[in-house]
């Protein structure tokens, strides 16, 4: 019986390099938490230690909702701030890196003064599963951890949310427009607030004069966008919207007034045009008074010519009627 040859069998190269990645992060996160730390003696200076500020450690929020789990340190220094999931050992942030495959994690960071900055996890649209235990960790010392509880309770809330658009709905040439969109009150607080003018959306390449600043805050569940023109123009008219991610949409329709209708707009000319229509009034009745002495004098005169030709035509006939008797008498 022959013996059948086996194929040699190649590994493919095409690994999951984010996994490798994500895994590597891990363990010298790991490495990083259980390697003792320096803080009192680095080139003779005094190095604060670093601290978690007091925070709630219990988050509960309904089903469909963006869930905060807060997390404040003070003299944080050039250490990291790691957020993982105890259930499964699951790192989630590093830093204000997104290490979790999941889309709806995201870090929400900023530095509220010179020495204490917030590193708060958000987990959009969360279900009953994303309850448990979380851990935001320093990779300064092992063992220093702040642990926040996330309870999701349901169902989800069906309420619409609240969309409007403020700002000015006349604007003269030149003059700055200003409109500011509010989305808020709704089940959740929307992701995302793009623009359109006319139906084509505002983006930073296609609209180079236009400004957008967007502002989201997930405590306090709303979502406000502000679009800032500095120096309108007549092409600058139009009908502008604001859309959430969740499909809200509030409009509003500008208008940018050439000089000339401004005015008019406003009434600055009303006097000039109420002295000028007089002036015409008095022009108008000028002329017809002069139309009528001129008719008057028209008619005197032809009246004068007509008695004129009247006493000619006399004196003609009584000088053919006295030729007429020195003739016979002769």
């Amino acid at each position: 019986m022959k013996r059948q040859r086996r194929e040699p069998r190649w590994i493919d190269p095409t690994i999951n390099v984010f996994s490798l990645l994500v895994a590597l992060a891990a363990f010298l996160t790991t490495m990083a938490l259980a390697a003792p730390s320096v803080h009192d003696d680095i080139l003779g200076e005094h190095v604060p230690v670093p601290e978690f500020l007091p925070g709630t450690s219990n988050v509960t929020v309904r089903e469909g909702d963006a869930a905060m789990l807060p997390c404040s340190v003070k003299n944080l220094g050039t250490k990291q701030v790691v957020w993982r999931r105890v259930e499964g050992d699951k790192v989630l942030t590093i830093g204000t890196m997104t290490w979790s495959m999941d889309n709806n994690v995201s870090m929400e960071h900023s530095k509220k003064s010179k020495d204490v900055t917030t590193w708060n996890l958000i987990l959009h649209h969360v279900t009953p599963e994303d309850s448990g235990v979380y851990e935001c960790q320093l990779t300064s010392r092992a063992g220093h951890v702040r642990h926040v509880t996330l309870n999701v309770v349901g169902p989800p809330l069906t309420s619409k949310t609240a969309i409007s658009i403020t700002g000015r709905r006349y604007v003269d040439q030149g003059e700055k427009i200003f409109l500011r969109c509010n989305a808020s009150g709704g089940a959740r607080v929307p992701d995302e607030m793009d623009w359109f003018k006319g139906g084509d959306k505002i983006d930073e390449n296609k609209y180079k004069h236009v400004q957008i600043y967007k502002i989201q805050s997930h405590a306090e569940k709303y979502f406000v966008s502000e679009l800032t023109i500095e120096h309108s123009s007549l092409a600058d008219t139009g009908d502008y919207i604001c859309r959430s991610s969740t499909d809200d949409i509030a409009n509003l329709k500008v208008t940018v007034l050439h000089a000339e209708s401004a005015n008019k707009r406003r009434g600055t000319n009303q006097g000039d045009n109420g002295t000028h229509k007089s002036m015409s009034s008095l022009e108008n009745g000028a002329s017809m008074t002069e139309a009528s002495t001129n008719q008057e004098k028209d008619g005197a005169a032809t009246i004068i010519v007509s008695k004129i030709s009247l006493l000619l035509t006399l004196l003609a006939l009584l000088w053919t009627h006295q030729t007429s008797l020195l003739a016979y008498t002769s």
